[in-house]
């Protein structure tokens, strides 16, 4: 049953691509936008909720420093490589329309493989064979992929191969380590999630004359853990 979920969202963001590719291509414009407004508004949700906490009638800050922290080092990280100059690179040696295909599996990548739902489903997938939450993001990513699709083109259909990929990794972890179950870092890892939609929905926006480099970004999202480990918070 771990794995249905998993099966479900794949089928789904294949499928909800597929047609926005072949049906969604008129209304191009006005579904970037659209698509951005969401992807800003579920990013900064969830980066509230993971950053923040009331108690006693006051909010407080619990992972916002961290958070601040793991995006400067994931961002001195992902420079170094110069992962955003290898991305233009690789579109460059395409021809045509093929020029947007690695815009539009990044944008796909990090629209369906960010977030609480693709972390916290694949947990529960993982440690009590519970598919509720990723059939639960499976009907939120059809509708949402024909979208992007519509707007971006095919790539968004090959994201389902990075999304698929880490579903799996952290099903697998969390069969092998129920420890993740009571792991410190998620919320961190989870908000830096939500801010790096957050980015994309910003960029695809097209608000500044340069888009935000969020690809560079992405070491960012394996801080919190690495983090933990270094400093003894995950017990084995």
């Amino acid at each position: 049953m771990g794995f249905l979920g998993m099966a479900a969202n794949a089928l789904t963001i294949v499928a909800g691509g597929l047609l926005g590719c072949r049906y969604g291509r008129s209304g191009k414009g006005s579904d970037r936008t659209l698509i951005g407004i969401v992807m800003i508004l579920l990013g900064l949700l969830g980066t509230l909720e993971n950053t923040l906490t009331l108690s006693d009638g006051s909010v407080k800050s619990e992972n916002a420093v961290l958070v601040c922290f793991c995006l400067l080092i994931g961002g001195l990280v992902g420079t170094a490589c110069r992962l955003e100059e290898r991305l233009e690179q690789l579109e460059e040696r395409q021809e045509g329309s093929d020029n947007a295909f690695w815009h539009a599996f990044f944008a796909g990548t990090l629209s369906f493989g960010v977030g609480g739902m693709q972390i916290n489903g694949a947990l529960a997938a993982g440690l009590w064979n519970d598919p509720s939450l990723l059939l639960l993001k499976s009907a939120i990513d059809l509708p949402f992929a024909f979208f992007l699709a519509a707007a971006n083109g095919r790539g968004t259909v090959w994201s389902v191969l990075p999304v698929t990929l880490s579903q799996l990794v952290i099903v697998l972890s969390a069969k092998a380590s129920p420890w993740l179950l009571h792991a410190d870092w998620l919320p961190q890892c989870l908000a830096v999630c939500y801010l790096l939609l957050l980015l994309n929905g910003i960029n695809l926006m097209e608000w500044g004359k340069r888009p935000i480099k969020v690809l560079n970004l992405l070491p960012a999202m394996g801080i919190p853990p690495l983090w933990a480990l270094m400093s003894g918070a995950i017990v084995a």
